[in-house]
């Protein structure tokens, strides 16, 4: 188990019990050792697979651990509980809820999608007029969730202060928002509905006010071990505390203040010295052996970090080689430069389209890298698209799923009462939704009080699905639920992508399948619900097994790698961001990126005019931060068409115009970069016989120029 470790690696997983920190760098392999620290508790120190409890940021990360100690244990890895903050304090409502009252174990998870529709429906309820464009049902949700992170009470909140730590400017704008909130959990609290923020919540209210209860799950998890514990927040990390037994202390969090990136998500860096303050007594490891980078990306990375002050002092080394060195360009078209390195790089042989990613501080950046990858007719995808669980085709029949356990769950009746259409449109519906507010009872009470035909009829088929359905497994159920009310057809006559959509709901069925296989009970719809409630990861995309660039934020790159990577936009303004409070956190970000590549490493920025700043671009005071030694610098060059540099017309210098002229006409293709001796850098936008219409920038703007004048020239890209 441990041969195939470094010294640091052996240390840490096979160290005495009680708290430890593990401080890993990027690529030292950090999942390497939590998952053989798992196998050597259950191995070597005799714990029960059910007294671990594993904890980490994503259902990926939390998948691709389960597997890896499963290969290690094989049969023992069996009751391990595995999972996200979120999995484990839904594990812990199922069991505790009632002690909130007016919940019970049953209740579903919303997600923000659903939470906006609630919203919306509230504001169309009450007649709220909204006002500013800005001002939407997404931002109320967002003010909600940012106050349950933040342990702000809305209601109490009257000081312009506390409006400001929400984003919210306005007090008009918090009187719509403090009666959207009381509304929104009543409907919650009715629907027996729960949203993201929560489960978090709940589960510490439950702890603050039974410490029987902390003492019964404290007690069972005899060991826990916290992955990316640089990216929890306040009160994940109360959680953490409540669950440590206080007798044995034993806590295992892996970790990197170097790679914290998510303060606007609430994790903070004082994290660490929080933890010892907590724990006095933590051994205390560093991983600073790197496997995924070059030497000289490495001597990059270590020079930035180190302007930033942290508490654990480190140097990521490696015995890879020292690799080439970075580029670094800077001239007016960066993305045209991205693509004509790409074309060349797969043209050697020595990569392909997959093993290349293009990293960007802000999404608005992707589109002058789309559109040149376009033209270079190279295949990339964009990641950070629309989730799995999100797609309309899913959520029905999930929907359908949720009613077969909760009919009161309106969110889910709302949804599928029309789908197929039968007839129920948004007027009865609406009429539907006031009879429950007059009434004061829930939307499902209202429809079985209504004696209108269509929806007699709904009530009757969802009633008939739960009768012809006990015997039949999940898989099962939702085939027959979808023959019967002819789901494909309704697809087939909608204007969307009939193919894609059947094929997401094909990946559905055998996803629920495979479930079916190690479920305790197949037939079990609740528990089913229940396992992909927060199921949030990307689905299973053609577009991933193809070989294509991959375009993403740098966020979004976190914990991935490849061999080429290019990091575009590194202008002060892009990154670090114009708006950043936090340069040490925007310097992390710069970090990340970096320490994704393997072999090849690019970075650009542009020296163009840039209407976003109105001024021309300035590269990021990060690049002055970076070891030089290690870059090639690359920038636009003129590419003459005479040696001369001739002056545009002017009326005082008597001039021979016919040495102003090439002698052979000059072409120019739409998007190239010219200089002209007197109007500056400028992209052709059009040809017009012998003559071109060029943008300039201010003051000049557009001009028409003779394409064979000695004064302008072509801009070369290298």
């Amino acid at each position: 188990m441990l041969t195939d470790l470094n010294q640091n690696q052996i240390k840490c997983v096979s160290c005495a019990s009680g708290p430890v920190v593990v401080i890993a760098g990027a690529g030292t392999g950090k999942t390497t050792v939590l998952t053989k620290r798992i196998a050597y508790l259950i191995k070597h120190m005799h714990f029960n697979p059910y007294e671990i409890l594993a904890i980490t940021f994503t259902n990926k990360a939390a998948n691709e651990m389960r597997n890896r100690v499963a290969k290690l244990l094989e049969n023992e890895a069996n009751g391990i509980t595995i999972g996200t903050f979120h999995s484990l304090c839904l594990r812990i409502l199922r069991v505790e809820i009632a002690t909130i009252g007016n919940f019970n174990a049953n209740f579903n998870v919303i997600d923000e999608e659903e939470q906006i529709t609630i919203i919306n429906d509230l504001i169309h309820d009450f007649k709220i007029s909204l006002g500013k464009r800005q001002f939407t049902a997404k931002k109320i949700r967002a003010v909600i969730s940012e106050a349950k992170r933040k342990g702000i009470n809305l209601e109490e909140i009257n000081d312009y202060g506390k409006m400001k730590a929400l984003g919210v400017y306005d007090f008009d704008e918090l009187k719509v928002i403090k009666l959207i909130n009381i509304q929104y959990h009543k409907k919650l609290m009715e629907n027996n509905l729960l949203d993201f923020d929560d489960l978090i919540i709940f589960v510490l209210a439950i702890f603050d006010e039974h410490p029987e209860i902390v003492n019964k799950w404290s007690n069972f998890f005899k060991y826990i071990l916290v992955d990316e514990f640089q990216d929890t927040d306040k009160n994940q990390f109360r959680i953490i505390k409540y669950l440590v037994n206080a007798q044995l202390n034993n806590i295992f969090v892996v970790g990197d203040e170097d790679q914290t990136i998510y303060t606007w998500r609430g994790a903070y860096p004082e994290i660490f010295r929080e933890f010892y303050l907590l724990f006095p007594d933590t051994q205390t490891y560093i991983l600073d052996l790197n496997y995924r980078s070059s030497k000289k990306i490495l001597q990059l990375s270590n020079t930035l970090i180190n302007h930033n002050q942290r508490l654990h002092e480190k140097a990521l080394i490696t015995t890879n080689e020292a690799g080439e060195k970075i580029i670094l360009y800077h001239g007016v078209n960066e993305a045209k430069f991205i693509a004509k390195k790409i074309k060349e790089l797969v043209a050697s042989g020595e990569f392909k389209y997959e093993d290349i990613a293009i990293l960007y501080r802000n999404n608005t950046l992707s589109r002058s890298i789309e559109n040149e990858l376009a033209n270079a007719r190279i295949p990339y995808y964009i990641y950070g698209g629309l989730r799995f669980y999100q797609r309309r085709e899913i959520k029905d029949l999930l929907a359908y799923l949720r009613l077969m356990v909760n009919f009161n769950d309106e969110l889910s009746l709302k949804r599928v009462i029309n789908v197929p259409k039968r007839g129920i449109g948004l007027a009865r519906i609406a009429v539907l939704t006031n009879y429950a507010l007059q009434n004061h009872c829930t939307f499902a009470d209202a429809m079985r009080a209504s004696h209108d035909d269509d929806i007699v009829q709904f009530l009757n088929l969802i009633d008939g699905f739960r009768f012809q359905t006990k015997d039949l497994t999940v898989s099962e159920t939702l085939i027959y639920i979808m023959e019967k009310i002819k789901y494909q057809d309704f697809l087939k006559d909608q204007d969307d992508d009939f193919d894609a959509r059947s094929e997401n709901i094909d990946e559905l069925i055998s996803s629920i399948q495979i479930y079916e296989q190690n479920a305790a009970d197949p037939h079990d719809i609740n528990a089913y619900l229940q396992e992909i409630a927060l199921y949030t990861d990307v689905s299973k995309k053609k577009e991933r097994n193809l070989d294509t660039v991959s375009l993403m934020t740098i966020h979004i790159a976190k914990g991935s790698e490849y061999p080429v990577v290019f990091i575009a936009g590194i202008n002060d303004g892009i990154l670090p961001s114009g708006k950043a409070e936090n340069i040490s956190e925007e310097r992390r970000l710069f970090y990340v990126a970096i320490t994704r590549a393997k072999k090849l490493l690019f970075l650009s920025y542009s020296t163009s005019y840039n209407p976003r700043t109105k001024a021309d671009d300035t590269k990021s005071r990060f690049i002055n931060e970076i070891d030089q030694n290690v870059i090639e610098e690359i920038t636009d060059h003129y590419q003459p068409i005479s040696d001369q540099d001739t002056p545009w017309f002017d009326s005082h210098i008597k001039q021979n115009y016919r040495n102003n002229y090439h002698d052979q006409s000059v072409e120019y293709e739409i998007g190239d970069v010219v200089v002209h001796t007197t109007f500056g850098e400028g992209v052709v936008i059009d040809k017009v016989g012998r003559f071109i219409d060029v943008a300039f920038k201010a003051p000049h703007g557009h001009q028409t120029v003779a394409a064979d004048h000695k004064a302008i020239k072509r801009k070369l890209v290298v």
